[in-house]
C-alpha cells in the first residue's frame, strides 16, 4: 500500500497503526506557520505560503541531515498530520521526498 497522509490530532487518541505523526511540535513538523509573518514580505502567512515555504527549506543542502533522518523514521508509512483532509499540508512534501530516490544531497 502506498504511503498517505492523514487527518490526525493527539486530542482523538492513538495514532493508527503504521502511521508516523509529522505534526509539530515533532522533528517532522512544519516551522513554518499559518499566519506568523512571511519572511520575505512580513504579510501573514496563508496555507499555501507555509506549504511552499517547507517544500523550499526542506531541499536546501542545510537540511540534508534531518531529510536522512527522514527516511528510515517516515519511509514507507502513513503521515499523520492535523491539516484537514483535502487541504495542502507539509506532509506531502515528505511524500514526496520520500518516495524520491535518494540523492544524498
Amino acid at each position: 500500500m502506498t504511503p498517505r497522509r492523514i487527518h490526525w490530532t493527539r486530542f482523538e487518541g492513538k495514532l493508527p497503526a503504521g502511521a508516523k505523526s509529522i505534526a509539530r511540535p515533532s522533528r517532522w513538523g512544519n516551522p513554518f506557520r499559518i499566519g506568523d509573518p512571511h519572511p520575505d514580505h512580513g504579510h501573514p502567512m496563508t496555507r499555501d505560503d507555509v506549504v511552499d515555504l517547507f517544500a523550499d527549506w526542506i531541499g536546501r543542502p542545510e537540511q540534508q541531515a534531518l531529510r536522512s533522518l527522514a527516511r528510515p523514521a517516515l519511509a514507507g508509512h502513513d503521515l499523520a498530520c492535523s491539516c484537514p483532509d483535502g487541504a495542502r499540508c507539509h506532509g506531502d512534501g515528505w511524500l514526496a521526498l520520500l518516495a524520491a530516490p535518494d540523492d544524498g544531497a
